[in-house]
């Protein structure tokens, strides 16, 4: 018994030691560099995306055999801007789990990624694929994909892959859109983005630090808390115990801050969204909201409710740097609360009922804005 428990453990042992020389010859053999040529030709062939490997390529093998790039540049159509450049980026990812048709990536580092998102002024997009590199590179139809009733609107039919990644952290990184039609441009720094045990089940946390620039003056600064929902097979999506706080500039005469706090939902199957916000603050500014969304991709509509808390009209005009008007009574304006029902669409909005408590007074009615864009 002895000798066969001392077998078994030297047969281990071996298959071990076999298998760390396996990877130790790999990694000082075979130099990915060699490669990138073929990695960037079958990028070309499989998906239409031009991929270019300007630096080193380098084996990682522990904890888990991985690889890092640098200089990594893509494009989905000639003659367009470059859609993505990364300065830095490594990736691992777990051998065994692969065994069992199991995606486990120790962890996503990426380091100066830019990103340049442009419509050109025939209103063409950088981040589209061409018609032909689409349908070259789609799968062909099997019988049964043809059949209506086949699979659902949330695709709960189709496979969905064991994602499992520990940790994703993008820095340092900027993401830059430029509408040349419009004339509208954006600038979004991403100082970082962390994202940790994602996955396609569960919520998993969400740390975001950004600044937002357009070209008209908006200045905003923003951290986002929070955990992420993104249940592929069921088409749930969104982000439970969402923390927005913001700085936003550009608008007054100086920053306001902002804080956001609840909930976010999205039912891809019913094509609806639900919006429960337990604080929404803008300067000394405070309330309630419950907003819900339907026909979110198609012609979005919404209704909902907003209660403010008592606040002061005078001191939220002051943090907005507008005068407030003069009142014989100095504490005028200083006990306000309102509750409103909210409706409408991206053209249109209605404010039904409105109930405005200003000091000792109640003023009800409604309000409508029937073209937003005037």
């Amino acid at each position: 018994m002895k000798g066969l428990i001392k077998g078994i453990v030297y047969a281990v042992l071996g298959i071990v030691g076999v298998a760390a020389l396996a990877l130790v010859l790999l990694v000082t053999l075979v130099d990915p560099n060699d490669y990138r040529e073929d990695i960037s030709r079958i990028a070309k062939d499989s998906a239409g995306i031009d991929l270019k490997l300007g630096g080193d390529l380098s084996w990682r093998f522990y904890p888990v055999l991985g690889f890092g790039a640098s200089a990594v540049e893509l494009s989905l159509q000639s003659g367009q801007p470059t859609l993505v450049k990364i300065g830095e980026m490594a990736v691992g990812v777990k051998l065994l789990p692969l065994l069992s048709q199991k995606i486990e990536i120790d962890a996503l580092d990426i380091g100066g990624l830019q990103a340049h998102l442009v419509v050109d002024e025939k209103g063409r997009s950088n981040w589209e694929m061409p018609a032909s590199a689409a349908a070259s590179s789609a799968p062909a139809a099997s019988p049964s994909a043809a059949t209506p009733g086949a699979a659902d609107a949330t695709g709960s039919n189709a496979a969905v892959p064991d994602l499992s990644i520990p940790s994703v952290r993008i820095h340092a990184s900027s993401i830059v859109y430029e509408d040349k039609q419009s004339g509208a441009a954006y600038t979004v720094d991403l100082p970082l983005l962390e994202l940790s045990n994602v996955n396609l089940q569960e919520a998993f946390p969400l740390l975001l630090e950004a600044r937002i620039r357009d070209n008209a003056g908006l200045d905003v600064t923003t951290k986002v808390e929070g955990n992420v929902l993104a249940q592929l097979a069921q088409g749930q999506f969104g982000v439970q115990g969402l923390n927005v706080g913001a700085q936003v500039g550009g608008i007054f005469a100086k920053p306001v801050p902002v804080n956001l706090q609840g909930d976010v939902q999205f039912d891809q199957a019913k094509d609806s969204a639900t919006v429960a916000l337990s604080r929404l603050q803008f300067a000394n500014f405070s309330a309630r909201a419950d907003i819900k969304a339907t026909q979110v991709t198609a012609e979005p509509a919404f209704t909902g409710q907003l209660e403010s808390e008592v606040f002061d009209a005078k001191a939220l005009l002051a943090a907005l740097a507008i005068d407030a008007p003069q009142t014989l009574d100095a504490d005028a304006m200083t006990r306000v609360q309102l509750k409103a029902g909210l409706s409408g669409s991206p053209k249109a909005i209605a404010v039904k009922p409105l109930t405005l408590k200003l000091d000792d007074s109640t003023l009800s009615g409604d309000v409508s804005v029937v073209d937003v864009s005037k």
